[in-house]
């Protein structure tokens, strides 16, 4: 059915920034937010922890690995709003720089939820957006605690993740994409290289509070 309510999504919402991104979305945000995880326990468990703050986030159960998952999700959301107006992809993962796992399988895992998950997530979901709502994605760059880079084969995962930047930049015209950046010197000197190779029209600024190094803003205009 169709809603007047407006709804906010964030993917991996349970833990880190991704629950850091709901509780300020039900502060801020003029309708529902829903907070979606993998594990139910955990994600259940986040929206307790963000109730006993004066909160009130939804709760969905998603695996951006799993696409039945993310149907059921989508279902959800065309049932219960007949649509979505806010989506911030925040789910991913990332190897530990000592995990001992051959660097085979990890490509294969990183690239197959952070850029392949992500990707299904969008396909299935994106058709549900409203005009006039923002999309966040986060690309992942590993870095130590002063900044630098860190093993060569983490970073190269980080770079090769960004291959996912050929999806967004076939997305309808009526999407307007604004990149925000962490203010880390290391991090914003490499964006400004990647930005540098992206289409004119396509909007870059920088977000001071963003704890992430990378996020792409897809605003959905009228």
């Amino acid at each position: 059915m169709s809603s007047g309510i407006h709804v906010a999504l964030v993917t991996g919402g349970n833990k880190g920034i991704g629950l850091a991104i709901v509780r300020d979305l039900c502060r801020l945000f003029s309708g529902d937010v829903v907070l979606t995880a993998r594990d139910v326990t955990r994600g259940q468990a986040a929206v307790q922890q963000l109730q006993a703050e004066g909160l009130s986030p939804r709760f969905h159960q998603l695996d951006i690995d799993d696409l039945q998952s993310i149907r059921a999700l989508r279902d959800f959301l065309r049932k219960e709003y007949g649509g979505l107006d806010v989506l911030v992809n925040n789910a991913g993962i990332a190897f530990k720089v000592a995990d001992p796992t051959p660097f085979h399988i990890q490509a294969e895992v990183t690239m197959k939820t952070n850029f392949f998950g992500t990707r299904d997530v969008c396909t299935e979901l994106l058709p549900l957006i409203k005009p006039q709502v923002v999309l966040l994605l986060r690309l992942w760059f590993t870095r130590t605690s002063k900044g630098s880079s860190s093993k060569s084969h983490l970073t190269l995962l980080s770079q090769n993740s960004k291959a996912g930047m050929n999806f967004f930049m076939q997305l309808p015209p009526h999407f307007l994409c604004v990149f925000l950046l962490e203010l880390i010197p290391v991090t914003v000197s490499h964006m400004k290289i990647f930005c540098s190779k992206i289409p004119a029209n396509l909007a870059f600024t920088s977000l001071r509070d963003c704890c992430t190094p990378f996020y792409i803003m897809l605003c959905g205009v009228s």
